[in-house]
């Protein structure tokens, strides 16, 4: 009984993490597929050296009881020209570019309380990986 309970819910979170790679809310990161002697995939981008945040970094946003109680929330999302992210769940853009992980994430706590989405937020702000897309 245990056991077939257990199966129905890793199919369950099978099918969530599919829909989600489906529709661009989450990236897993994947190993370079690069030859060893092109140092383009190696070399960090100007935001890792610097700490900061610029156009076009990928981040992973994590968002404790935002579906419900221990549930976190996942989303991937790019720093846009403008040096913004928007997010899902949020109605305004957040200014993410020239700041570091650890200040979007207050950012995005103090969005949050704000938007009477959660009053003391949880959040984790980490560098993310470039969507891939699946070839069949």
């Amino acid at each position: 009984m245990i056991c077939s309970r257990t199966r129905r819910i890793a199919v369950r979170w099978n099918l969530v993490l599919m829909v989600l790679l489906t529709l661009g809310m989450l990236t897993l990161p994947l190993m370079s597929l690069s030859r060893a002697d092109d140092g383009a995939a190696s070399q960090p981008s100007t935001s890792e050296a610097g700490n900061t945040i610029a156009e076009g970094d990928h981040l992973a946003i994590t968002v404790t009881d935002l579906q419900g109680p221990g549930v976190e929330t996942l989303t991937a999302v790019a720093v846009d020209q403008n040096g913004n992210v928007k997010l899902p769940y949020l109605k305004k853009e957040l200014a993410a570019k020239g700041l570091t992980h650890m200040q979007l994430e207050l950012s995005l706590v103090k969005a949050l309380r704000e938007a009477n989405l959660i009053q003391q937020a949880q959040v984790s702000v980490r560098p993310g990986s470039k969507p891939t897309t699946m070839e069949w």
